[in-house]
């Protein structure tokens, strides 16, 4: 069971820079073409779904 709590906090810390990073990035996008925050955020959501499920069900 450590190995899934840790994943799980991987995961966690990997959302935590992803957000910064696509945060940064939005912030650009949005001053040059201005696109939608919810678009962002959703794209977000749907690239971090399930992470670590695959691994989980490995174990």
């Amino acid at each position: 069971m450590r190995d899934i709590q840790q994943l799980e906090e991987y995961c966690k810390y990997q959302k935590a820079n992803a957000s910064m990073v696509i945060y940064e990035c939005e912030k650009d996008l949005m001053e040059k073409a201005a696109i939608e925050t919810p678009l962002a955020e959703e794209w977000i959501s749907k690239m971090f779904t399930g992470c670590g499920e695959h691994t989980v069900k490995e174990i």
